[in-house]
């Protein structure tokens, strides 16, 4: 019974520990200064699209860094708040980190006065003549969350796909898409 007790008394110590730890990594925001693109210089769209579509008429890869990325980004997307939301938060910006393998997307708003980041993990995965995009996971500000917890930003993933249609359309005409530190490759040729 002794042992019943003390295990009780330890739950109740260790849960409101766990959550307050667990607030203290979703009020932390990520570290954004390894994003390439993301400075104080005007988003100028780097005509990313048209050399994309050069490169493709032609045969020929395309490869862009993600400062361009992230430049193009900032040009296309003029993203706000939610009705209602605008009083507590404001939206500072869309984000691509570009990894080994993985393309990271970053949503960077002010809450409260205070910085937060989500992020989802993106992977592309080729299947027949299309890909299929997925979130395996992802981050509310530093604490690492399953795919399952994203579906609390599905309608802002959602929105980003609507608003940036034309590069959908690009990717469409994608046989192979290379992901690696900081660049990212279209290849429009056939697969061998």
């Amino acid at each position: 019974m002794k042992l019943l007790g003390f295990a009780i008394r330890l739950l109740f110590v260790v849960v409101p520990l766990a959550l307050a730890g667990a607030l203290v990594l979703v009020y932390t925001p990520e570290p954004l200064d390894d994003i390439g693109g993301r400075g104080g210089e005007k988003p100028v769209s780097p005509r990313l699209l048209e050399r994309a579509g050069a490169a493709f008429d032609v045969g020929r890869s395309f490869e862009c860094s993600e400062a361009e990325l992230n430049r193009h980004i900032r040009s296309e997307v003029a993203a706000r708040e939610a009705d209602g939301f605008e009083v507590f938060a404001e939206f500072r910006g869309l984000w691509v980190r570009l990894g080994e393998g993985r393309l990271e997307l970053v949503f960077e708003r002010e809450v409260l006065g205070l910085d937060s980041t989500v992020s989802a993990e993106i992977q592309i995965v080729r299947e027949g003549d299309s890909f299929r995009i997925d979130a395996p996971g992802g981050r509310f500000g530093r604490l690492p969350v399953p795919g399952g917890c994203l579906k609390l930003i599905s309608g802002g993933l959602e929105n980003i796909g609507a608003v940036l249609g034309p590069e959908k359309q690009m990717l469409s005409r994608t046989n192979r898409i290379t992901i690696s530190d900081g660049r990212l490759r279209l290849d429009p040729r056939a697969i061998p």
